[in-house]
């Protein structure tokens, strides 16, 4: 039985000259200048009677085709051309075939079947498809046993939850019993939600600071570079980004577009497919085996938060939308004894779940205390012997 390559494939093409500034004026004609392409033929001839070029298992057909008389559609030339050869000697001469035609001064010309980009499609899904799944498991499961089962609300943009809102009903028989969201976004989502905050959380303030307060000892000096490595930079930066995760990811996506839009295919685009996708699987595939040694404090669990927000991924809030908001809080926590918002999980938590952007917010707000619109004050934490930052609305300020 033949290999998929070894098989006999199809390439045909439609060329109309509906100007009539071709020279071609018939099959033969056709067919008499194709076989003067020295770089298409071994020992090939025609075969007049049936209109076609014979080089042993390869052949390549000419008909005329005339428009629909009844509909008075006039096309004046055009021609359907059928080659039919093995993988490795039609890959190559599809495209000289096409240069060739377009110089023959034929003012259309269309690819009506291309079982070559049907192979290399075929042969590129699976392997997508795999780098893909690898990747979304990845991603739920450190999501999942590093942030918190909560993870979505986090990291999920307002754009991602509208997909997912839009694509609810694309999968009913599992969806009734498992968490499908990470099955209904992009491929390309998927890219982002591990490299749109693949640089690391420690800002450059917070780094001059922590060096400005450094003790000037060579221990002091190693303290510091383990805190500025932190363990985020560990099993994302040096897992993907080092690795040119985003590059190879962005690049694979644009293959993976071809092919669901059934796109033309060159070996090239075989062969690089091939390699992207073996390289993703094993970047993936050695962080997820990783995934266990991972610990994260506190702290670096909300800057993945943050660092989704200071990517641009969320939405920036406006004076009335946070005015609401702080107002809807206020009447929540008010029926509790001694009931208060936190200012730290009014933003980073209520508001980045809902999709707005935490350090726009946090502006805002500066802003709002400036005008004396809002107020920033200290209470006593009851879980701790800190003080707490809480804010309020003053009385005088409405919700709009």
């Amino acid at each position: 039985m033949n290999s998929p390559m070894s098989a006999t494939l199809k390439f045909e093409l439609l060329a109309l000259d509906t100007l009539e500034q071709s020279v071609i004026q018939s099959e033969l004609n056709l067919l008499h200048s194709l076989l003067s392409i020295g770089s298409l033929w071994n020992t090939a001839s025609i075969d007049e009677q049936n209109l076609k070029i014979v080089d042993g298992d390869v052949t390549l057909e000419a008909r005329r085709v005339k428009g629909d008389a009844e509909s008075r559609i006039d096309i004046n030339k055009a021609f359907f051309i059928t080659v039919s050869g093995s993988y490795d000697w039609l890959e190559p001469r599809r495209k000289v075939l096409v240069e060739f035609l377009d110089k023959q001064s034929f003012d259309y010309l269309y690819v009506l079947m291309d079982q070559v980009s049907e192979q290399i499609a075929q042969e590129l899904y699976p392997l997508i498809y795999r780098v893909e799944n690898i990747l979304r498991a990845y991603i739920v499961k450190f999501m999942t046993t590093r942030v918190g089962p909560k993870w979505w609300e986090i990291t999920a943009t307002s754009d991602l939850n509208q997909k997912v809102k839009n694509r609810k009903n694309n999968e009913k028989e599992f969806s009734q019993h498992i968490d499908n969201k990470a099955y209904l976004i992009d491929f390309g989502d998927l890219g982002k939600l591990i490299y749109a905050h693949s640089s690391g959380f420690t800002s450059q303030e917070d780094i001059i600071r922590k060096i400005s307060n450094l003790e000037e000892t060579t221990e002091a000096i190693k303290r510091l570079k383990e805190e500025i490595k932190s363990n985020y930079q560990r099993f994302f930066k040096e897992s993907f980004k080092d690795k040119n995760f985003q590059e190879k990811w962005e690049e694979l996506e644009k293959i993976r577009h071809k092919v669901a839009h059934n796109n033309l295919f060159t070996n090239s685009d075989l062969e690089r497919g091939k390699q992207l996708s073996n390289e993703l699987f094993e970047i993936t595939n050695n962080a997820i085996d990783s995934v266990d040694q991972v610990t994260l404090r506190s702290e670096e669990r909300e800057a993945i938060r943050d660092s989704f927000a200071s990517q641009g991924m969320f939405t920036e809030i406006s004076e009335g939308e946070l005015v609401e908001e702080l107002q809807q809080q206020e009447a929540y926590y008010s029926q509790r004894s001694n009931g208060f918002v936190s200012l730290s999980k009014f933003v980073k938590g209520h508001l980045a779940s809902k999709g707005y952007d935490v350090l726009s917010a946090y502006k805002l707000i500066e802003e709002l205390q400036a005008q004396g619109k809002v107020e920033i004050y200290s209470v006593n934490n009851p879980y701790s012997d800190y003080k707490t930052a809480s804010i309020r609305r003053m009385l005088h300020l409405p919700a709009t």
